[in-house]
């Protein structure tokens, strides 16, 4: 999608890179601790332990998705 949008070809991709939530933590008045954890946040999902099934009927009833991926880094880009 990236590449669609800028026209040429993304490299040096640096997936599961969380270097910035350090940055986070030190800028931030909360708990660096509290704030550093969130670093372990996506671990499940890396190691394939989540699936969009685990979303419940109920929070889909109450707030579907209003847009797509796609939809939604072209509105971040707009703005």
């Amino acid at each position: 999608m990236v590449e669609g949008h800028i026209g040429e070809k993304v490299k040096d991709v640096k997936f599961k890179d969380v270097a910035f939530v350090e940055r986070m933590a030190e800028a931030s008045s909360y708990s660096k601790n509290v704030i550093r954890s969130i670093k372990y946040a996506p671990v499940t999902s890396w190691e394939g332990k989540t699936v969009a099934a685990g979303t419940s009927k109920q929070v889909l009833e109450i707030a579907p998705p209003q847009r797509t991926v796609a939809e939604t880094l072209e509105a971040l880009l707009k703005a």
